[in-house]
């Protein structure tokens, strides 16, 4: 039994091929063959067929219209009610079959229709409940609240954006169980309005209110939620005086009552505003997280689907704790913000002991902190939390994305990816399971493939900071540092110039020899925010002057916020060094005492090896940092920065050929002579 019988005319077979490889992309098995020879050969084969079909979707053409065997096979299809036509030509259809639900693609395949398009595979998914409209007046033509009660309806735009990523976003070296969208077409696209009181107070109560209810639709596989960055930039453009629109088909808003204890809810056509529902839940302490499923579950049975069940009821005000430290979450990073992200998810979990999500995101949070402390214990927390998760709630999407950063800080690369696959199986449109894959790609070395997860999470949530600048982050660590600056620049502009974005920004200026221009970028940051890397990359960039002593002074600003990072104990060893100064050994002394417990956790951790070896080397071990940085090479060959701490390793007595070939190899991958020349630790080298 094939899902669909295409019935159309021999002269359009070219225009009717992508539509049906499009059917079949997305699931749908089809019947469409006319290499038969008419007459003898109906009753035994096309008969057959067209019976055994769910649906007929007759393609209406100016070749079709006057074929009698495209009349004959649309006849039967009317018969059984399954008739699904669809105009390619602008033409009159024949009288009998003027009625019916029409998808108009004219210009097909060159001239796309995406609401169109998905007008007729959700009929095509169930044919026989589309109630009759005229193909003449379809233009002006709205869905039924019953209509949509039963499931069919109309779906908007994304399809075009999202088939783009399909195609466009697969990574060529991975098997087509890492395609992001498994071949699926959204249901439908929704933006939900940020909840609000009547006098249009956001307070950090609604916020969490609207987060939660998206985070469980985005959980329904085949609805598309509009990111909440991208809907805040829509709003800050409106209070501008510009309307930039949406691109969704439904819209859901909430007002809350003055006191608190109730909310209206509406859900509409986006369109043209029409109103599908609208509701008045309750928000007493004891209901709000049933009321958010309950908002979320009538939206999704809008279109016949349902939301996953809450593993664990929880009160309002423990939920809305929760729902504070997911919003710190997405801030951009700080160790107060984290902290604070921490300590709201502890509570959650101390009041909600099982909540599976609260353990996942204080995995999360510990990742995060261990990143910026790079102490170990809290990356024996963040281990703790996440099996904890995946305990109590082995089905849910936060739970496997968490998994996947856990793994990758640990190593662990391939348990990353089949995680945050996992994750994206069970809600395809997540633009963090995405940007996580990538990261996990590119510490693989699969540059094309990482790009390419970090452009569609761009797609789906084009306003949120953090995606571009993972892509700055991928185009600095390859050596193309204006793609970089062009990348650090959008994250600047989204997160604020007070934010730490303007560092990287900074460090692509500095790489591109735009010295004076980074330098002062950094001190602006060094103004406003108090952050470790910003002091040490102006410390880096007063040792390239050759003023070592201000060097080192920088260096050791950064070690007394962050002490138990290795790096910024070696810069500051090497600066020491250059200025003749005896403490310089017990900074590299340190700096490995700091580093070498890292290769627990991650012994293929190519950075921290090659930064070991860099030390070994100042302490005159050369055999240690030969090894180590052989070992970094042999995991991540193609990395600028590896070859350029090669050469740091190599620079010593006895070793100027193996460190001029280094440099020369430097010099083609991108790196910049001007700062080669400037590097203290490459004078006796002939370059």
């Amino acid at each position: 039994m094939s899902d669909v019988f295409v019935s159309y005319a021999r002269e359009d077979r070219d225009r009717v091929e992508p539509l049906v490889e499009l059917f079949e992309a997305n699931g749908l098995s089809v019947w469409w063959d006319r290499e038969l020879v008419p007459g003898s050969t109906y009753e035994d084969v096309i008969d057959k067929a067209i019976v055994k079909a769910k649906c007929v979707v007759v393609i209406w053409s100016k070749h079709s219209i006057s074929s009698e065997w495209v009349q004959a096979e649309a006849s039967d299809g009317l018969e059984r009610g399954i008739l699904i036509p669809v105009l390619l030509d602008k033409v009159r259809i024949p009288l009998a079959f003027r009625r019916g639900q029409a998808a108009v693609l004219e210009g097909w395949p060159a001239k796309q229709d995406a609401s169109e398009l998905k007008r007729l595979l959700k009929a095509i998914s169930d044919p026989t409940s589309a109630q009759p409209i005229s193909v003449e007046t379809r233009s002006n033509w709205k869905p039924e609240r019953s209509w949509l009660r039963r499931g069919n309806l109309l779906i908007g735009l994304a399809v075009l954006v999202l088939a783009a990523i399909l195609i466009e976003f697969r990574p060529k070296d991975q098997t087509t169980t890492d395609t992001l969208f498994k071949g699926a077409i959204p249901v439908a696209s929704i933006t939900i309005l940020p909840f609000s009181s009547r006098d249009g107070v956001d307070s950090v109560n609604h916020q969490g209110i609207t987060y939660e209810v998206s985070n469980l639709l985005q959980r329904v596989g085949s609805l598309h939620i509009a990111p909440r960055q991208q809907v805040e930039s829509y709003l800050d453009n409106l209070t501008r005086g510009f309307d930039t629109g949406l691109q969704a088909e439904y819209k859901l808003s909430g007002i809350v009552s003055d006191d608190g204890l109730s909310v209206m809810v509406s859900f509409t056509d986006d369109e043209d505003s029409n109103l599908i529902w609208s509701r008045s839940y309750e928000l007493s302490d004891e209901t709000i997280s049933s009321t958010v499923h309950e908002i979320a579950n009538d939206v999704a049975t809008s279109f016949n689907l349902n939301v996953p069940v809450v593993a664990e009821d929880i009160s309002s005000s423990t939920y809305l704790i929760y729902l504070k430290a997911q919003a710190e979450l997405r801030k951009p990073v700080t160790l107060e913000i984290l902290s604070e992200a921490k300590s709201q998810f502890e509570e959650t979990i101390r009041l909600a002991p099982r909540f599976a999500e609260a353990h996942a995101g204080l995995c999360r949070s510990y990742i995060k902190l261990y990143r910026e402390t790079m102490q170990i214990n809290n990356f024996e927390m963040a281990e703790r939390h996440c099996h904890r998760a995946n305990t109590l709630n082995s089905n849910d999407s936060s739970v496997y994305i968490a998994l996947g950063a856990l793994y990758r800080n640990s190593g662990k690369l391939i348990e990353s990816v089949d995680s945050i696959r996992h994750a994206l199986q069970l809600t395809p449109f997540s633009s963090e399971a995405m940007r996580q894959l990538g990261q996990t790609y590119l510490k693989q070395g699969k540059i094309e493939a990482a790009e390419k997860q970090l452009l569609a999470a761009v797609k789906i949530e084009p306003g949120y900071w953090v995606n571009y600048q993972e892509l700055g982050r991928l185009h600095f660590n390859n050596g193309n540092y204006a793609k970089a600056a062009e990348y650090y620049q959008m994250e600047v502009e989204l997160a604020g110039e007070k934010s730490r974005a303007l560092n990287n920004l900074a460090a692509a200026y500095y790489l591109s020899e735009q010295f004076d221009r980074a330098i002062d970028a950094w001190r602006s940051t060094a103004e406003v925010i108090s952050y470790s890397p910003t002091l040490s990359n102006l410390g880096s960039a007063y040792f390239f002057k050759r003023e070592f002593d201000l060097a080192a002074d920088m260096y050791k600003q950064a070690i007394r916020i962050t002490p138990e990072d290795h790096a910024y104990w070696g810069n500051a060893g090497e600066a020491l060094l250059y200025a003749e100064s005896s403490d310089a050994d017990d900074y590299f002394e340190r700096a490995i005492e700091l580093a070498e417990p890292l290769l627990a956790i991650d012994p293929k951790d190519y950075l921290t090896l090659s930064s070991l070896a860099t030390y070994y080397a100042a302490r005159n071990n050369a055999d240690r940092a030969d090894a180590l940085i052989t070992q970094a090479l042999t995991l991540q060959p193609g990395d600028v920065y590896l070859v350029y701490d090669a050469a740091r390793t190599m620079a010593r007595p006895g070793r100027n050929d193996e460190t001029s070939q280094l440099l020369d190899q430097l010099v083609e991958m991108g790196y910049s002579e001007a700062l080669i020349a400037l590097d203290a630790n490459f004078d006796q080298i002939e370059k």
